[in-house]
């Protein structure tokens, strides 16, 4: 089976208070500015990393909440974890093979990746100290 490149998609605060779609759900600069980034880029598949929702389908209808993996404990992060990588075995993701992309913080992906997660990654906002420096990497690489 061939190679996918993944993008996944930190959720994010601030959305729409109203059922949507999750792409359109959240409304924050920085989930608009990586799902635009992730258009340019290219991929094989897209999801958003959801505190609520675990692994989430762009298209897929939800309603608004209000949870965080920034306010959740290791125990429970790390049991959040184990689901995403659950769902991503069930939607036919290869965690030794693909190559993901995370557009999301450390929270998102600390126990997603290791021996017994994702080996293959990148973290392209990992060198940035701030969220103003992941807007501005962003800007920059969205421009036409």
């Amino acid at each position: 089976m061939k190679k996918q490149k993944i993008i996944l998609i930190a959720c994010c605060a601030q959305k729409q208070q109203t059922v949507m779609q999750a792409k359109q759900l959240y409304q924050s600069p920085l989930f608009k500015k990586s799902w635009d980034y992730a258009q340019k880029i290219g991929y094989d598949k897209i999801y958003i990393l959801s505190a609520k929702h675990h692994l989430l389908n762009p298209l897929e209808e939800i309603a608004p909440y209000d949870l965080t993996l920034n306010e959740m404990r290791v125990a429970e992060k790390k049991q959040w974890a184990s689901d995403v990588k659950e769902q991503m075995k069930e939607e036919g993701l290869n965690l030794a093979e693909d190559e993901f992309v995370f557009l999301a913080g450390t929270n998102y992906y600390k126990y997603l990746v290791g021996d017994d997660g994702i080996q293959h990654y990148s973290t392209p906002f990992k060198p940035f100290k701030g969220i103003g420096y992941i807007l501005q990497f962003l800007s920059h690489e969205t421009r036409i």
